[in-house]
């Protein structure tokens, strides 16, 4: 969720190692759509996120971190308990996604420790880079596989040095 330059590499990059990228979503759809069929044919394009959860088992939301918790809080009633939920930001822990009532599902964040300028950059330096993980067990394990499948480096941290890693980073 979010065909941004983050949710768009992230997505190429897992792409090329192997994992089928069912579904991307996004606000608006001239981009959504845009990005969908320049870089995933395959895959279905929406801007209605209660569609995502029937099409993929791990979401990574890759918005701008203003908007994760509406995008967290829209999914709640679609998502199972095999769902694994990811974000990618660095400010912001995995708790957020779960909002004030909990949830059955599984949050973590992946976050790619890079400034990301565009999509052909980040395809060249993602790869090698540190990502910071952190969240329930079995997110943080889906969040190194998906992190070594890029090529990067996983490094788990406590979900409550999340701020403290934020400040030092």
């Amino acid at each position: 969720i979010g065909p941004g330059k983050v949710g768009t590499s992230l997505g190429i990059l897992l792409d090329q190692a192997g994992y089928s990228i069912t579904c991307v979503a996004g606000r608006t759809e001239s981009k959504t759509r845009e990005v969908t069929m320049k870089y995933f044919p395959m895959a279905h394009a929406t801007e209605d996120l209660s569609e995502v959860p029937s099409l993929a088992e791990i979401i990574i939301i890759a918005t701008q971190d203003v908007s994760i918790s509406s995008v967290s809080e829209s999914l709640h009633l679609f998502l199972e308990p095999h769902h694994i939920v990811l974000h990618t930001s660095g400010a912001l822990a995995s708790t957020l996604l779960k909002g004030s009532q909990g949830t059955c599902f599984q949050a973590g964040c992946l976050h790619p420790l890079q400034s990301i300028a565009s999509v052909n950059e980040a395809l060249e330096i993602i790869p090698g880079s540190t990502f910071v993980i952190e969240g329930d067990e079995a997110a943080c394990e889906k969040a190194s596989e998906l992190c070594t499948a890029v090529k990067g480096i996983p490094r788990r941290i406590p979900t409550d040095s999340k701020i403290v890693y934020h400040a030092g980073a």
